[in-house]
């Protein structure tokens, strides 16, 4: 957002913009459930495909023996493994990065925003001692802060 727009805004304006960044980490933070889930999905999907080709192997029987069969079959089953933790991990990874990314950027925001509402508090408090009006204000000021503050961290850790 604009510098300008964001001076311009109230606290409850600010708090709203705050309340939008939270609600889109908890879209990602869904959108990664849905995508362990399909992940999931796929990694059964793979272990019947790899039982069904078991069965396949056992009934050609190429091999003279049935201990060779075992032997390849266990070399199919090994290279299936390590194809399907590849493939998982990642996903994951990459599922974990994106997360990772999209928390960073919206605490980034809500530190600027923070910030920025300090700053104008700062101001309007300098203006209103300027006119000799801050004596009981600052302190009704600075408790209302407390109390956003608060209020605000226990949304995030939520």
């Amino acid at each position: 957002m604009e510098d300008k727009k964001l001076k311009k805004m109230r606290r409850s304006e600010l708090l709203e913009v705050l309340r939008q960044e939270i609600c889109g980490r908890e879209t990602l933070e869904a959108r990664l459930a849905t995508l362990e889930e399909k992940l999931r999905a796929a990694e059964e999907k793979l272990a019947a495909t790899e039982a069904k080709l078991a069965l396949r192997e056992t009934g050609i029987r190429e091999s003279g023996s049935l201990a060779e069969a075992a032997l390849r079959l266990s070399d199919v089953f090994r290279a299936a493994d390590e194809a399907a933790d590849l493939y998982v991990s990642e996903r994951k990874k990459q599922a974990d990065e994106d997360a990772a990314k999209a928390v960073a950027d919206a605490w980034d925001q809500a530190v600027q925003i923070l910030d920025e509402a300090n700053a104008k508090r700062d101001s309007i408090l300098a203006g209103l001692e300027k006119e000799g009006q801050a004596a009981g204000l600052e302190q009704d000021v600075q408790n209302r802060w407390s109390e956003y503050v608060e209020a605000v961290g226990e949304e995030t850790d939520n």
